[in-house]
């Protein structure tokens, strides 16, 4: 196995544990970012691990999708049902935003709280045929 084969399968390693740590904590984290934050005192630290791991994963499955993107062009990307369906939502978020004149912090804040969850959806979409092999083997 070539060293570029070898890195590209260690990330995409990294991101299904990152990917399945994700799904099974992220039900957990208001719970886990009090408690936690209460017992060890780094509370706002704490609460931003659920975000830095998003944006992590998104990272690598950006990396991992690059050639297959660049081969196939942007727009098969833009037609694959999930990020048309992302999409939309984001587009009624902030449609319903301008519709109320929301233009402020709270609407950054509700951007975010929305996008966060469908990126993470779109994340696992990368990674979802390494999960689906590793749950065969076990």
């Amino acid at each position: 196995m070539s060293n570029s084969n070898n890195f590209i399968h260690k990330l995409k390693h990294f991101a299904t544990i990152l990917t399945l740590v994700l799904l099974a904590l992220v039900p957990f984290h208001a719970f886990l970012v009090v408690w936690l934050g209460s017992v060890l005192g780094y509370g706002s630290w704490l609460a931003v691990w659920k975000e830095l791991s998003i944006i992590i994963l998104a990272v690598i499955t950006s990396v991992l999708a690059l050639p297959s993107l660049l081969r196939m062009g942007w727009r098969s990307l833009l037609r694959r049902p999930a990020v048309v369906l992302v999409g939309l939502i984001i587009l009624a978020g902030l449609s319903a935003n301008i519709l109320n004149a929301n233009y402020g912090f709270s609407a950054l804040v509700g951007l975010k709280t929305t996008a966060l969850p469908l990126v993470l959806f779109i994340a696992v979409q990368a990674v979802a045929s390494d999960i689906n092999e590793r749950r065969l083997a076990w």
